[in-house]
């Protein structure tokens, strides 16, 4: 999980930074890395939920890793939060004025970036989402694992979520067929 985790979450917030030296400098440099860096990171979250699925993990190493790389994340998500909403916000006022036409492209940069938050919080998810729909699988599994994973797929309630399965797993209260 740590070999794809760590590339991926260095490549997400190359994300940001590119993006910063974009709107800071008058080149077209920064431009080129931020797209070569959201191709990356998209790359990098597709293998990391590939792997999730087909490899064979320890659950004592998945929910804590799963929960750091959550937490290290979330300035980033909130960054992309706020970025998202300005240009949201940016693109309904153009509706308004002569720049008609710039309000479609914004309003696509808007839309994709959420796409991509969605996609990276999936794919930082997909451990904890992987082993749970196995213990459902597998035997009756409690309300609460249902929960915990629909959970896994809203953002904010997902950090709640990786602690709730960090913590349950501590204290022993998680059970899984390999343990």
């Amino acid at each position: 999980m740590k070999r794809l985790m760590i590339p991926l979450t260095i490549s997400t917030y190359c994300i940001a930074l590119f993006l910063t030296l974009t709107a800071i400098l008058d080149t077209r440099w920064p431009v080129y890395l931020w797209l070569v860096s959201i191709v990356v990171s998209f790359i990098l979250s597709l293998a990391n939920v590939c792997y999730a699925i087909i490899g064979k993990h320890e659950e004592s190493n998945i929910y804590r890793d799963s929960l750091i790389f959550k937490i290290v994340l979330i300035p980033f998500f909130i960054a992309n939060f706020i970025l998202g909403v300005l240009v949201a916000v940016s693109s309904l006022f153009s509706v308004f004025t002569l720049f008609f036409f710039a309000s479609i492209p914004l309003f696509i940069i808007a839309l994709l970036m959420m796409v991509f938050a969605y996609w990276l919080m999936l794919s930082t998810s997909s451990y904890s989402i992987v082993l749970r729909l196995k213990k459902v699988v597998i035997s009756k599994a409690p309300i609460k694992d249902v929960l915990i994973i629909v959970l896994h797929f809203i953002f904010v309630l997902d950090v709640f979520a990786a602690i709730i399965l960090y913590r349950d797993y501590k204290k022993g209260v998680l059970y899984y067929e390999e343990r």
